[in-house]
């Protein structure tokens, strides 16, 4: 590059400078290009470990959370299915306050209300009482266990 009033070799130390800074910045260039892929490839690795270990962490929870709401459910249909049957004799061990719990306490103070119930109608003068709740018709027919029941729940209401 020969500029005019300038002698050559001023000019070509000039172009020479200008080269070597251009060489100088094609090196950084190279250089920051190949930290940037390595920083950029370091940062996605990172993510990806980050990704997974979340992904566990919440498929984990999620399996904990879900236990611990389907285990007493389980319970408490148990017991109900086991009250349905006739059995009140179900242990039933409360060792929560949430939902869950409330309902198996509810279940508990069921059977032991249902127990009461059977114990009051069921001794030895079980057909004076049957005949005070007005249900002693029942006790002609051949035992029928739902039909005993919701007219003996009817008459307790009523009263």
């Amino acid at each position: 590059m020969n500029i005019r009033g300038m002698d050559s070799a001023t000019s070509k130390f000039i172009d020479d400078m200008v080269a070597a800074v251009r060489e100088r910045g094609d090196i950084l260039n190279s250089a920051n290009a190949a930290e940037s892929a390595r920083l950029r490839h370091e940062v996605l690795l990172w993510l990806l470990a980050a990704a997974i270990t979340a992904v566990a962490a919440s498929t984990l929870l999620g399996a904990y959370i879900t236990r611990s709401i389907i285990h007493p459910l389980r319970r408490a249909t148990e017991v109900a299915e086991q009250a349905a049957k006739g059995d009140l004799t179900a242990e039933i061990e409360v060792t929560a306050m949430d939902e869950t719990g409330r309902l198996l306490q509810s279940l508990k103070r069921m059977n032991a209300s249902h127990g009461t119930i059977v114990s009051d109608y069921g001794g030895p003068d079980f057909e004076n009482r049957a005949r005070e709740a007005g249900v002693d018709r029942l006790l002609r027919k051949p035992y029928q266990k739902r039909e005993l029941a919701e007219a003996l729940a009817a008459a307790l209401a009523s009263r």
